[in-house]
């Protein structure tokens, strides 16, 4: 299966090696998910405050 790519010069979407349209070497189109190691875990106090100001509104 060839993978989505985006052409970062003229932001066109190909599965093509070269973009089709500018001939420019195109990147990968799907967001790479990075971890985070040091990230504060979420507390529930968080997730209730979120919901706090949603009912507020």
């Amino acid at each position: 299966m060839t993978d989505l790519k985006k052409c970062n010069q003229c932001k066109e979407y190909t599965l093509e090696e070269l973009c089709p349209k500018c001939n420019e070497q195109p990147k990968d189109a799907h967001y790479k998910f990075v971890k985070i190691k040091d990230a504060i875990p979420s507390t529930k106090e968080h997730f209730d405050k979120k919901r706090q100001k949603k009912s507020n509104n």
